[in-house]
């Protein structure tokens, strides 16, 4: 279950999201990991953002990040933002990708780099951008088709030691998603 506080009509009130499953037990999953060296990665313009930097960082060994997009660029770009899952499955669901045509700043960003359940290289990511009309965007980036403009991407990888995030099913919220787990150290 969630519990969301919300104001309405200026009196703060609460209300419950009941996810449709059991929740993990435990509820909260913690593992201790060690930061590696800090990478700062300028990816260039042109660049299919998640993919090329998932690319980048399995070219250097490294298995799990927390990853900040600090500033950047691209020429096209679509997000998800989330909605109601009409079908009761979820309690909520990503709706139709939503499509900008550069050139949209990227305010900032920020990921987890960790591994599939086929354990192949996977990125999450949430960035803010801003449209050429000024308006502000923000959701969930897809794994493809976000290409970087003319002002490339600065990024900070904080490569993850002893611990890494891999995607396993998630009863309470029946999604597969990012969960922490043990692993071995980064090279």
């Amino acid at each position: 279950m969630t519990e969301l506080s919300q104001s309405i009509e200026g009196k703060a009130s609460r209300r419950r999201v009941t996810q449709p499953g059991a929740p993990l037990s435990p509820r909260r999953l913690c593992v201790w990991a060690e930061t590696g060296q800090e990478l700062r990665l300028i990816l260039p313009e042109g660049a299919d953002l998640l993919k090329d930097l998932a690319a980048a960082l399995s070219a250097r060994g490294i298995k799990s990040a927390a990853i900040q997009m600090l500033s950047g660029s691209f020429g096209r770009v679509s997000y998800f933002t989330g909605m109601i899952d009409a079908t009761g499955a979820r309690v909520a669901t990503y709706g139709a990708p939503r499509e900008l045509s550069g050139p949209v700043m990227l305010l900032g960003a920020n990921a987890v780099f960790g591994r599939s359940e086929a354990g192949e290289p996977l990125v999450h990511c949430h960035a803010v951008m801003v449209d050429t009309e000024g308006r502000v965007h923000g959701g969930h980036l897809p794994l493809e088709g976000c290409i970087l403009g003319t002002e490339g991407a600065v990024i900070m990888i904080a490569p993850l030691e002893g611990a890494g995030f891999e995607v396993s099913y998630d009863s309470e919220t029946n999604y597969s998603l990012f969960h922490p787990t043990a692993s071995v150290p980064v090279n």
